[in-house]
């Protein structure tokens, strides 16, 4: 049985992907093709955390009641199981298995980690296709900065990062495939390009669906997206996380969870950019190792399209008080909301 494994990365569209994939089962089921549910109806973001080591700052084991090392060694042995029984059951009427989760390429950074994976699903399948997709590195961190705020954190639109440091696995491509292609074999694992010129029909799930599994998924439920929040909403989340503090991050996160829908509802819109200069010296970074992968994998010289004057401006935008306006109205709105919309559960 074949198995095909999308990893991510984040910010390329697996949400839709996956919203697909899950309402078109039946039609799937019906070509040998099984879309995994054992560790997730939508995604396999658990069987992501059972190959992590067990942290108390993991949010989502958090949520699960899973408290020490103790219970996640019992709830990741119950989940495995789950899944070999799922594999086993499928292998009478399907030759292909769909896993799919964005965080098996942000969560699992380390080679044991993957190794640990690699001797699991071996035990499974006879072939293991790794798909993968890549955004710009600059893209991507602006359009993951929304969700740096709403989970609590305080931090620039583009990471700062040095030259003489280790670059941030997230944005390391190079290092991602070289650790993935571990697992799968460098024939095995497939990079494809998340920009509309680069995907099959200039879409994600259409270009997931033609190039691994071979057919076109009828149905395309339209999925809530995360809105994007303006300028001043932005700033208000930046002063809140800025203010509670780190150490508060996990406490807070109901009532972060609130100020962010009544943000949403109140002030969306396009967020903050960074500059031209700041987001072609953030790429940079990355040049060389994107370099390698677009010769590798792509047989070409350059990755991305690497147009940046069209995108960005040219100076940065001032901050005003607009955020700090917004927090007073959602404090009032809390003052004269009903008790019963206090609550923070």
């Amino acid at each position: 049985m074949r198995c095909i494994l999308h990893i991510g990365t984040e910010k390329t569209g697996s949400t839709s992907l996956q919203t697909a994939l899950s309402a078109n089962r039946e039609h799937l089921s019906e070509r040998g093709i099984l879309y995994s549910e054992a560790a997730g109806s939508l995604n396999s973001r658990a069987l992501a955390a059972a190959f992590c080591q067990y942290s108390s700052d993991d949010n989502y084991l958090a949520r699960l009641g899973i408290g020490d090392v103790t219970q996640h060694t019992v709830w990741r042995t119950d989940l495995l199981d789950k899944v070999r029984k799922e594999v086993v059951t499928a292998q009478t009427s399907h030759d292909t298995f769909v896993i799919s989760s964005e965080h098996f390429s942000s969560r699992l950074v380390s080679e044991e980690q993957i190794a640990s994976l690699k001797s699991f699903l071996l035990t499974l399948f006879t072939d293991i296709d790794v798909a993968c997709y890549l955004r710009r590195q600059d893209r991507m961190a602006v359009s993951r900065h929304n969700e740096v705020l709403r989970a609590g954190f305080a931090e620039q639109i583009l990471p700062n990062v040095q030259t003489s440091e280790r670059l941030p696995l997230l944005f390391d491509f190079d290092a991602l495939l070289r650790r993935w292609s571990e697992l799968a074999g460098q024939i095995a694992l497939k990079p494809r390009i998340f920009d509309k010129k680069a995907l099959l029909d200039g879409d994600v799930v259409d270009d997931f669906s033609k190039t691994f599994l071979h057919t076109r998924l009828p149905e395309r439920p339209q999925r809530q997206a995360n809105v994007s929040l303006s300028k001043p909403a932005q700033d208000a989340l930046h002063m809140f996380n800025t203010a509670m503090g780190p150490q508060n991050r996990q406490a807070l996160s109901q009532a972060r969870r609130k100020l962010s829908q009544y943000l949403e509802i109140h002030a969306p819109g396009r967020g903050r950019q960074p500059t031209v200069d700041k987001a072609r010296e953030f790429y940079a970074l990355f040049k060389q190792g994107n370099d390698l992968v677009a010769r590798t994998y792509f047989k070409k010289d350059v990755l991305f399209p690497e147009d940046f004057d069209s995108e960005y401006p040219k100076i940065e935008d001032s901050k005003h008080h607009s955020g700090a306006h917004l927090l007073v109205q959602y404090f009032e709105h809390l003052i004269e909301a009903p008790p019963e919309s206090l609550s923070l559960e």
